[in-house]
């Protein structure tokens, strides 16, 4: 069984990864363009970002933009979570294309 929420779906899990492994200019890229897609999709932010927080694991809990980005699409349907990790990997190859 997958230790982590994104792993248990082989597209969400490619996404996440490139998003991990990508420059902050490039993920900050992929959170303004997925920030549009969530307004696009009626999807409302489910936690806001905390300043202070004790026990920072993830990769993703330190920035802002990161963190909403995730914790937005863990809190989607399998359907809408699809769909915004194709967006994630097709923007990100656009962005090493240029």
């Amino acid at each position: 069984m997958p230790k982590r929420w994104y792993d248990t779906e082989p597209t969400l899990s490619l996404a996440i990864s490139m998003l991990k492994n990508a420059s902050e200019d490039k993920q900050d890229s992929v959170c303004e363009l997925v920030q549009k897609k969530f307004d696009e999709m009626n999807i409302k932010p489910n936690e806001k970002f905390v300043v202070f927080r004790i026990f920072d694991k993830r990769w993703y809990d330190e920035k802002e933009n990161l963190y909403n980005l995730l914790e937005t699409l863990r809190c989607c349907n399998a359907e809408n979570r699809r769909a915004i990790a194709l967006c994630i990997i097709d923007h990100l190859c656009n962005l090493v294309k240029s």
